[in-house]
């Protein structure tokens, strides 16, 4: 029971577009804050030990701390998002988390390649068009961050929440 996923919380980005997340991305409505997606599903609950948690504290602990900025908005068919630049920091976490755990690729392993993104909004074209027309009359230049930690969530019965905090470098 329990789904999990490893993220980079992004709160800096609440400002700017936490209300078109609350009102067109049902996760950030279960609790998920702003984030750049690691890996989703992440092993469940049940099965998370110890050994999970030191091998997971021990990885970020070996990366670097790392600078983002989102200004350049991206589409996919469902989804309007925030490109993190550079990606590359991002690119290597994922990466690194597939070799530690092979039976957890990113989004279950949907896509060939796991594309970086903060999203804003889920939902159909039209919605998707309005929301991206009015980030970008709104948009007062980047959204910049400094990446300290990465967080694992796990969706219960109530939402998301936060269960550990695995501090970079």
């Amino acid at each position: 029971m329990g789904t999990s996923g490893l993220v980079l919380a992004v709160p800096q980005a609440d400002a700017a577009v936490g209300r078109w997340r609350r009102r067109h991305d049902p996760a950030a409505r279960a609790g998920m804050p702003a984030h750049v997606t690691l890996v989703y599903p992440f092993i469940a609950a049940s099965e998370r030990d110890a050994g999970v948690i030191t091998t997971l504290t021990d990885l970020f602990a070996a990366e670097p701390k790392f600078e983002l900025s989102f200004e350049r908005l991206g589409r996919f068919a469902d989804a309007l998002w925030l490109a993190p630049e550079p990606d590359a920091p991002v690119r290597r976490l994922i990466g690194t988390l597939a070799q530690a755990f092979p039976g957890y690729a990113p989004y279950g392993g949907a896509f060939d390649a796991a594309t970086p993104h903060l999203t804003i909004a889920r939902g159909e074209r039209r919605i998707l068009d309005g929301v991206a027309a009015a980030y970008r009359a709104r948009s007062m230049g980047p959204i910049n961050c400094r990446l300290t930690a990465a967080s694992l969530y796990i969706r219960d019965g109530r939402g998301w929440r936060l269960t550990h905090r695995f501090d970079l470098g």
